[in-house]
Order: C-alpha cells, then structure tokens, then sequence
C-alpha cells in the first residue's frame, strides 16, 4: 500500500526535560512540513558539507539529515563523539554547517579564548570583534583567519538546538564570521516550532513561528502549539 502522510513514520521515546518517559507518535507529515520550514531558516547547496554531531536517535538530527539530503549536500556521520574524532573531522572534512547543542559550542568559544589568553592576544581579539562587528562576514573570516582555521576554514553556518544558547556564545561567533541560527522546539513536535532565519534575526530569540505551525499563549502562561 502506498503510504499516506498522516501514516505514522516512528515512535521516538523521550522524557523531555522533567517529564516521564513516553512514546512520541511522528507521522511523515509531520516530519515533511517541518523539513520545509528548517530550509526556510538557512540555505543548502549541493557544495555544502554537514558534520552530524548530534546524535541521529534526536529528532532534530533526522530534520536535518532530511534537509540536507533534500538539497543534495554531503553529510558527515562521526563513528564516536570524542573531542579528538571531532577535531580530526574537522581538519579533514572542513564542513560548512554544524549542529550542536549548546555546550558544545560554549566549550569552543572557552578554548579560543583561552588560547588566546596565553599568547597575550585576548585584549586584541575582544578589541578586534568590537571594531568588526557591522563588517561584512567574508572579511570577518579573513581577519580571524586562524580561528577559522580550527573549524576547517569553510564553516558558514551553526545550527544550535537542545537548549538555550548564551547569548555572549551567539555574538561571538558571528562576530568572527559564522552565521548562528537557533529556535525552539521539542520532539513532540517534530520538532520545529519556531527559528531564527539567516538575515531576519534578532541575540537572545527563538525566532519567528515557522511555516504550517501555530502558537498561542494561554491564560495560564503555557505554550501551546499546532
């Protein structure tokens, strides 16, 4: 039988945050609608390398597979998630895009940093992002060359989920030339609810509503989505 979109395509289990553990019902609408939305927040061409950190047992994961795939791109898949196999993928695949969440970038920002205090250049670089701020992103990349270099020198876009992301972390790496796209969600929702979007972004929000999804507040206070 030929399968219908309101089919249900996989149960993924989750506690969320404080919850209990449950079985979440995604049908392949619900996956499809919200691939659209996420390529509605950044862009993909088929020169683009993604490097999977997160693991695909997360929905966000699958999402972005599926948005990638969908655009033709490469992906990179990590056999383990030690600092140094995610170093050596960066060196050799030099990716465009990365999702993470946001420990993981926060832990890069702290190491930049710190390799910068050693060599007496962490005035300078603070210095430096301040004064480059409003430049135009491709002389933000050569300016900070060398951070860039740690990335693989061709990363272009973060995508950063699971958590809210510090906003001195955001500004940081798009002071140096990486753009950060973030939003919010959960698997219950497939997971997409709302996204910051390349160019039509403000530090510290989630972003807008994506397409196909509804929001309101309740008299309560609680989000509810459709």
């Amino acid at each position: 039988a030929l399968t219908k979109e309101n089919d249900l395509l996989e149960i993924m289990f989750t506690s969320g945050t404080t919850g209990e553990p449950k079985g979440v019902m995604i049908t392949h609408q619900n996956v499809y609608v919200n691939v659209l939305a996420a390529l509605n927040c950044f862009w993909v061409n088929k020169s683009d390398n993604f490097l999977s950190i997160v693991p695909m047992s997360h929905i966000l994961e699958q999402l972005l597979f599926l948005a990638i795939t969908v655009k033709g791109a490469s992906i990179t898949q990590l056999r383990s998630r030690r600092g140094s196999e995610i170093r050596a993928a960066l060196e050799k695949e030099k990716p465009t895009m990365i999702a993470a969440v946001p420990a993981f970038f926060n832990l890069f920002k702290r190491k930049i940093e710190e390799k910068a205090r050693e060599s007496n250049r962490l005035d300078t670089l603070n210095k430096l992002m301040k004064i480059t701020k409003k430049f135009p992103y491709s002389i933000k990349r050569k300016l900070f060359k060398k951070v860039h270099n740690v990335f693989g020198n061709r990363l272009k876009i973060i995508i950063c989920g699971g958590a809210a992301l510090p906003v001195d972390t955001e500004i940081f790496f798009e002071n140096i030339g990486i753009d950060v796209i973030n939003g919010y969600g959960l698997t219950e929702t497939s997971p997409l609810l709302t996204g910051n979007q390349i160019g039509n972004k403000k530090h510290g929000s989630a972003g807008m509503i994506v397409d196909d999804v509804e929001i309101k507040i309740s008299k309560q206070g609680e989000i509810l989505a459709k």
